[in-house]
């Protein structure tokens, strides 16, 4: 299941965070907090629970702005006007469950910064379910957020290029796969990522989450062209789940590209090459920068 989320400002001009990724998150986990018992108790006997009882299979895009951005990297911000748009991805295939979503989202806020601001508060005001789409043995994709890997207290991420993460992203797909089918994966899998795109665009983006809080830390992740040979059940386990760790936070998102597409490097969504730049940029100049942040939205002051 794939959903289209139209999320409109209360004030038509907006400024968010360039790390919202955590602030999404939350605003999601609040929403399904509050969601009615029957679909808990569904997600609960589906296993789709992690060990607070709270749902976590889903994932979600990186954010489309309709309108023109302008990105502040001495302000750590976004702003533009107008409407966004994300997409909302589940493997759910129950219609009852899925109807619930899409009455469950309406109507909800999203908020970007931990003080409601109104220059940072959105509504949900559309949910409109995407086309299912058929999947071939050979598919290749773009990411619509980037994506992560790292042992278990963040003491190592993995790199496209070291050997290992294709290994480390296989393993997790078939982990996906169990839990979704509740059966092991017995078929051939192969993950490529896009060796020409590697050699004129940087791969990397430095995250920040949890931004300004003692409890802020950075994931260092990854983001490129990919294709993945399995069969058309197993695609469907990336294509909803997001491949990857912390996809419940945005990362990992694909979009499926057309079989006769061939992935050319200057039709990649420059705006996601800018907020890689901007992100590495964000690294070089972290004190600076999150002092601004605060400064600004008053962070840190009773």
């Amino acid at each position: 299941m794939r959903l289209t989320l139209t999320l409109e400002p209360k004030n038509n001009d907006f400024t968010l965070p360039l790390n919202y990724q955590y602030y999404l998150y939350i605003s999601f986990f609040i929403i399904f907090d509050n969601a009615k018992e029957e679909f808990k108790e569904w997600a609960t006997k589906n296993k789709y629970t992690n060990r607070n009882g709270r749902y976590y299979l889903y994932n979600f895009s990186n954010i489309h702005f309709m309108n023109d951005k302008v990105i502040d990297i001495s302000t750590a911000t976004i702003t533009s006007s107008g409407n966004v748009e994300l997409t909302f991805s589940a493997p759910i295939f129950d219609k009852e469950i899925k109807d619930y979503l899409i009455e469950l989202f309406k109507g909800n806020d999203i908020h970007f910064y931990p003080a409601k601001r109104e220059n940072q508060e959105f509504i949900i005001t559309d949910v409109v379910e995407q086309d299912e789409v058929e999947f071939e043995e050979i598919s290749k994709y773009r990411m619509t957020s980037s994506s992560c890997y790292f042992t278990g207290n963040y003491g190592h991420f993995y790199k496209i290029g070291d050997g290992t993460l294709e290994k480390k992203l296989i393993y997790d797909l078939k982990i996906k796969y169990e839990l979704v089918y509740k059966k092991e994966y017995d078929g051939e899998i192969n993950l490529f990522f896009d060796e020409e795109y590697q050699k004129v665009r940087k791969v990397t983006k430095l995250i920040t989450m949890k931004e300004n809080t003692e409890k802020e830390y950075k994931i260092r992740s990854f983001y490129c062209p990919l294709t993945i040979e399995a069969s058309p059940e197993m695609q469907y386990i990336a294509y909803t789940c997001g491949i990857g760790m912390k996809n419940k936070f945005g990362f990992g998102s694909l979009k499926l590209l057309p079989k006769v597409e061939e992935i050319e490097v200057q039709n990649i969504d420059s705006s996601q090459q800018i907020e890689v730049q901007n992100s590495e940029t964000t690294q070089t100049n972290e004190d600076g920068i999150l002092s601004k942040v605060k400064n600004l939205f008053k962070f840190g002051k009773n």
